[in-house]
């Protein structure tokens, strides 16, 4: 079963809509996740790609939006919580194989929030967390080489996330291509330019 899951900094483009139907045909997706929409309601965008089901968190203005679609004859989705930081939802691939969790997190950039997010992953855990998928722009770096450029990462922060990816027993599931997700695209100045690696997916099992 194939699924993405796309922070895509604004999705109401024409532009974006017939990249993604290419996207959706040629991968043959049956779940899709995207973070920052900039949306309000994703109920056309999530028919204009053939998915029948959708779980949102709006955005507010322009700030934030996530979408949960999929395919209803393909997967059965219970919803379990939906916050403008993630939705988390019971997915079972039909017919009959066993349950799972999928989350699908987008982080807010106010350390505040982001303390309230490492809190409820951590409440999930302790209640439904086994078979777990979760993956999305967490919104902060693990270690200091997940970081080039601008400032030393924040040791205490960082710290927070690594205790509640431990605390949910979460492994990292690697990557391919760049390491790196962000970047203040200051290329012309090697020492103004910042590359982080905030987006990642973990797992785990029961």
């Amino acid at each position: 079963m194939n699924y993405i899951i796309w922070n895509v900094r604004g999705g109401n483009s024409a532009k974006f809509k017939m990249h993604c139907i290419e996207m959706v045909r040629m991968h043959k997706l049956v779940m899709l996740d995207f973070l920052e929409t900039k949306m309000a309601d994703h109920q056309t965008l999530a028919q204009t790609l053939d998915f029948d089901m959708i779980i949102q968190s709006p955005a507010v203005g322009l700030s934030g939006g996530i979408v949960f679609m999929w395919k209803e004859d393909l997967v059965a989705v219970e919803e379990v919580a939906t916050t403008p930081q993630g939705i988390h939802a019971m997915v079972k691939v039909r017919p009959n194989h066993p349950p799972w969790l999928f989350s699908a997190i987008y982080a807010s950039n106010i350390l505040a929030e982001r303390k309230l997010l490492w809190e409820k992953l951590i409440t999930i855990s302790n209640t439904l967390g086994n078979n777990w998928f979760i993956g999305g722009d967490f919104n902060e770096v693990l270690k200091a080489r997940d970081k080039f450029g601008g400032n030393p990462i924040n040791l205490s922060r960082s710290n927070l996330f690594c205790n509640c990816i431990k605390r949910c027993h979460l492994i990292d599931l690697g990557y391919k291509g760049s390491k790196f997700t962000w970047t203040n695209k200051r290329y012309s100045s090697r020492t103004s330019l910042i590359l982080e690696r905030i987006d990642r997916c973990f797992a785990n099992e029961g």
